[in-house]
């Protein structure tokens, strides 16, 4: 038997519906030994509640099809419905052509008949862990590609607005002296002072994005330690133009009143944060909204970080809320649909976090917990 399939099966898990007492018990016992678990439910009701509660732990739901309270059909059809790429083998005891068809209709993936082959059925089961887990390392690293194709793309852009910085410095500078040599000579002309004064706050907004701007599109692999107002700041400062021309606002709000630490890649969470408010105005844009709004919530509680990102721009599409970390899952017509699969891997595997998304009466909400830094990993 192949290692690599017995390897795979150690951290998989399958569903096991059967009516009949004694092979369930025997069938669970025998899948036990190759599966890290094998949850199991006595019809097809049950079977329905137990995959709606522990939805993303099953790699396989392995059914009889005739059953009462609900037959094996009709319940893989409401799985399906739930998450359509979910494998599904069918047991039955009877050749039945209709119901064959009507299993390859729903997508079901095998259906065996009994009496049943268990080293057929064991290969069956083992064939389709091992194309899972090959398919989730394909995909995991489809996103590594992008982000080390986003990441050039950064380094490109640092390198252009480093030369724009270099260009720009030294006269807003100059432009800066000038002001300050006139404001001096103007004496007490109150509005020309204040004309000077309004002037010189632009230079320094104009200088502080600059700064913001290199600091992002800089590559840094570094962990810090930082607030979460520091990097929303400088999304704050790069979105300024595009949030003023759709008329949207962003909000920020700390429940908790407290200035506390997170540790992570800070331009990293500079990029989440930006894909999110991106996403957020994409769809104020796309439905004509003019008072489209962007709240950031932010709280610390039991060593974590819970970080709440809402907007009223309308929620996600149902046909993509199912998949929505994938790659490739995008319902805009320009779309790429890698941004929200980086927000997942920057939060799970560069923070140590967690991230879900879900739809609220008037848009999308983004729910984010990422780990506190205890005092003394800081020197105090």
């Amino acid at each position: 038997m192949d290692k690599q399939k017995l390897k795979y099966a150690q951290n998989q898990s399958i569903l096991l519906i059967e009516d009949d007492d004694d092979f369930r018990e025997s069938t669970a016992t025998f899948l036990g030994s190759f599966f890290k678990d094998v949850d199991s439910a006595k019809n097809g009701r049950d079977g329905l509640d137990i995959y709606v509660q522990n939805m993303d732990k099953y790699s396989i739901v392995l059914s009889d099809i005739t059953m009462p309270n609900l037959c094996g059909l009709e319940m893989s059809k409401r799985i399906k419905e739930l998450n359509r790429d979910q494998p599904i083998v069918l047991i039955s005891a009877h050749n039945d052509t209709d119901k064959f068809i009507k299993a390859i209709e729903i997508g079901v993936e095998s259906f065996l008949l009994k009496p049943i082959d268990f080293s057929l059925l064991i290969d069956k089961l083992l064939d389709i862990g091992k194309r899972l887990e090959i398919d989730k390392i394909e995909s995991e690293k489809r996103i590594l590609e992008l982000e080390l194709i986003q990441r050039s793309k950064m380094a490109m852009m640092g390198e252009m607005i480093g030369a724009i910085s270099h260009q720009w410095n030294q006269p807003l500078t100059i432009i800066s002296m000038c002001i300050d040599e006139l404001k001096e000579s103007l004496d007490n002309d109150k509005r020309l002072l204040e004309l000077g004064d309004r002037a010189k706050d632009q230079i320094n907004f104009m200088s502080g994005t600059i700064k913001d701007f290199m600091s992002f599109f800089k590559p840094n692999k570094e962990h810090v330690y930082f607030e979460i107002g520091e990097p929303l700041e400088v999304v704050k400062t790069i979105l300024t133009h595009r949030v003023m021309k759709i008329k949207a606002e962003i909000i920020e709000e700390n429940l908790s009143g407290e200035r506390k630490y997170i540790k992570g890649f800070k331009n990293e969470f500079v990029h989440l944060l930006l894909i999110l408010f991106n996403n957020s105005l994409d769809a104020f844009e796309e439905r004509g909204h003019k008072d489209g709004r962007i709240l950031i919530q932010y709280k610390f509680a039991n060593s974590n970080a819970h970080i709440r990102v809402l907007d009223n721009g309308g929620g996600i599409k149902d046909e993509i809320f199912e998949n929505i970390f994938n790659p490739y899952n995008s319902s805009k017509k320009s779309g790429t649909g890698v941004g929200l699969s980086i927000t997942k891997m920057i939060v799970e595997k560069s923070m140590r976090g967690t991230i879900e998304a879900k739809n609220n009466k008037d848009g999308a909400e983004f729910c984010i917990v990422v780990p506190l830094v205890i005092p003394k990993e800081m020197g105090e």
